[in-house]
């Protein structure tokens, strides 16, 4: 339950109890009418009250072009868990990784039938795993975990992965830029702030970029969001959740430039609180601006949050808004809709020369272009 459905289940089960209160006791007609409209009108009040600013909060004042870049027809392969994410592709054939299942490597095939699995051995087991993410750049592969830390690499079809020894880096993100070398982020000890690196395996050296990501509040949640590699044209693409900004940079974090997406909330309220042990915590959830991305073609797809002016509530809560921009100029292109069947959160989104593919919590659905 989220807390959402929390809020709901207790609003019910105090409903529930009123009414039964006023059952129990000796009422006359018009007190029990009076009083069952309170009990019903109360707890109403309480849900406008909490969910209609929400409705509001994220809608902007820009204008989405939207078109109908896929057909109607789409292909959904179901899995048994709802914990996987998108490893990498080589065109469209997808690897998929799983949160709880963190050395099983997925592959989907371009037929998109069936879900093939593998298992990854490592060379070197004594080390404790939190948070275990495989990467593929096909035919090479990595499985990484940032909190131990700890990285292997390896190379299809073999299934083994080999410790590159590197064990002092700490980092949050991670992704392969090309063999050997890394694009992650981490957080600063001295300065407790977001920084973006590139890490070389090959020579066991790493170096820290300052100034990619800019503080504006608490250097932690403000500079928060997700990295997408565009190997086409060799660029990092950093994508804030929690404001409009876009940040480009060579596979060296040099040549930044800083773009924005079509909404305007250059800032949206974040409240933090620095606890006893020094670790900094939200005191209330920012929304979420930029979900998820990824590039293809010379285009940038972004899973927006935001609601246009001219989109209604009603659209935008019933299908995922894919946002498009040019990978050159940054400019925005155009939007298009793809239906959210059951609501599901979004987990991740691919495109290709011929298909959109789209993760969600327990399935992935594959939709043709025109």
């Amino acid at each position: 339950m989220d807390w959402n459905q929390h809020l709901f289940f207790n609003l019910t089960c105090v409903l529930l109890s009123i009414i039964a209160i006023i059952i129990r006791t000796s009422v006359d007609k018009e007190r029990l009418i009076s009083y069952l409209g309170i009990a019903i009108l109360l707890p109403l009040a309480v849900l406008t009250a909490v969910f209609y600013p929400h409705i509001y909060d994220n809608q902007g004042t820009f204008t989405r072009k939207i078109i109908v870049p896929i057909e109607e027809k789409y292909k959904t392969l179901e899995f048994s868990m709802n914990n996987y994410y998108l490893a990498g592709n080589y065109g469209d054939t997808l690897f998929l990784g799983n949160r709880k299942t963190p050395l099983l490597l997925s592959t989907i095939h371009p037929d998109f039938s069936s879900v093939k699995i593998d298992k990854i051995k490592l060379d070197n087991y004594n080390y404790q795993f939190v948070s275990v993410t495989i990467n593929v750049l096909y035919p090479y592969f990595s499985v990484s975990d940032g909190k131990v830390p700890v990285i292997f690499e390896g190379k299809l079809p073999s299934l083994t992965a080999y410790d590159t020894e590197i064990n002092r880096l700490y980092f949050s993100r991670f992704y392969m830029l090309e063999p050997k070398r890394y694009i992650f982020k981490t957080m600063l000890v001295k300065t407790k702030a977001n920084e973006l690196g590139i890490l070389n395996t090959a020579s066991k050296k790493y170096v820290i970029v300052p100034n990619v990501l800019e503080t504006k509040v608490d250097g932690v949640f403000d500079t928060d969001g997700d990295i997408t590699v565009d190997r086409k044209n060799k660029k990092i693409i950093y994508t804030h959740f929690y404001r409009n900004e876009i940040i480009t940079t060579d596979f060296d974090l040099q040549n930044i430039q800083r773009s924005h997406t079509i909404d305007s909330l250059s800032n949206t309220k974040i409240e933090t609180k620095t606890l006893d042990n020094g670790q900094t915590k939200l005191l209330r959830s920012p929304s979420v601006i930029n979900s998820t991305q990824t590039v293809s073609d010379d285009k940038f797809f972004n899973v927006s949050k935001m609601r246009g002016m001219n989109e209604s509530f009603k659209d935008f809560r019933n299908n995922y808004v894919i946002d498009v921009y040019n990978v050159h100029s940054k400019k925005y292109l155009y939007s298009f809709y793809i239906k959210n069947q059951n609501r599901n959160k979004i987990k991740g989104i691919l495109s290709t020369k011929n298909y959109f593919y789209v993760l969600s919590s327990d399935a992935i659905t594959r939709y043709t272009y025109k």
